[in-house]
């Protein structure tokens, strides 16, 4: 199941709601029984029954409701059996609309301050850099617009890792933007505008194994040729930590940008290893799926520490794989 699911899209709601046993369980949100919905009208919050919500308001408020019986199908069965209770459903519904809301608004915000409602959408938020003519003119941008649209987008990645790697490489270029800097932010937007629910989904029958991710963009950074180093952590298959950043290196294989990209994502597989252990769980063995054999080899091989170039980030995977904190797996 994709942990990536639209609160937006009625067809993937209903799909999602039958893969997660919905419609087994008694329902805890009548629509009839509700006295108002809140109904957003050019810019103002009116309330209304909703026998009086026109045809596509009616839509839109069973998608929410849809959301909810999703989002609480994920609790215990004793907190179920309390949120079953008329009144406590209509606050937890109200709760989740409030945030749905929240999440949403601060997109359409975004796109207003910035005057992009009206642009076409894009389906991906970021495509790579072309290379540039020689009498190709591309002139510098409001610098103060620029980081204003890369700051707004920095905060929507606390929970849209969707566009986390296109907003790092966007961000990068903050000091003089051109004309090409601020034509790829608006292509965030553009998606942006594409899907404005997006969201992350968190399953309840997924098992909880901490799980690891790591990967590079070798030489991607078209102006230094820097590469930059991606990863992300689950719990079972839930998404819980993405990390995008630029290497300091210039790395001279793609064994190397592999294997600073995998030190990362070992430090911060260690940071949730030392904070799960406060709740009383115990990680130690935990798998990193690197794409990349050479890097594998590295470090189930100390004998080739000599010979490897990228001795700082190398042995601190390897005192980390010895020490029992990392299991050893074949390369995705």
């Amino acid at each position: 199941m994709d942990p990536m699911i639209s609160l937006g899209q009625n067809n993937t709601l209903v799909e999602y709601m039958i893969l997660s046993g919905a419609d087994n369980r008694p329902p805890m949100l009548d629509k009839d029984l509700y006295d108002s919905w809140k109904i957003e009208e050019n810019g103002v919050i009116r309330t209304k029954k909703y026998a009086e919500l026109s045809a596509a308001e009616k839509i839109q408020a069973d998608g929410d409701m849809k959301a909810t019986y999703i989002i609480l199908q994920g609790l215990p069965t004793d907190i179920y059996s309390l949120v079953n209770h008329h009144r406590v459903a209509k606050d937890l519904w109200e709760r989740v609309q409030l945030l749905m809301q929240r999440c949403y608004k601060y997109v359409k915000d975004m796109l207003t301050k910035f005057d992009m409602e009206s642009v076409r959408t894009a389906t991906t938020p970021y495509e790579a850099a072309k290379t540039k003519l020689k009498d190709e003119t591309d002139p510098p941008v409001n610098v103060h617009l620029y980081r204003s649209m890369i700051g707004s987008l920095m905060y929507l990645t606390a929970s849209r890792p969707d566009i986390m790697f296109a907003v790092s490489a966007c961000s990068r270029h903050q000091v003089t933007p051109l004309t090409s800097h601020l034509n790829a932010v608006k292509k965030i937007f553009k998606y942006l505008k594409g899907q404005p629910k997006l969201g992350l989904w968190y399953p309840k029958d997924s098992p909880f194994q901490l799980e690891a991710y790591s990967d590079s963009d070798y030489a991607g950074s078209h102006g230094d040729r820097k590469s930059t180093t991606g990863g992300c952590q689950f719990l079972g298959r839930r998404l819980i930590s993405w990390q995008c950043k630029k290497q300091t290196i210039v790395a001279t294989s793609s064994t190397e940008a592999e294997y600073v990209a995998a030190a990362s994502c070992c430090a911060q597989v260690l940071w949730i290893q030392n904070q799960l252990l406060d709740y009383g769980f115990n990680f130690m063995n935990t798998k990193i799926f690197i794409d990349n054999q050479s890097t594998i080899c590295i470090v189930k091989n100390p004998g080739i520490r000599d010979k490897a170039r990228v001795i700082i980030s190398m042995m601190f995977v390897l005192a980390t794989f010895l020490g029992g904190f990392l299991m050893e797996d074949e390369a995705l």
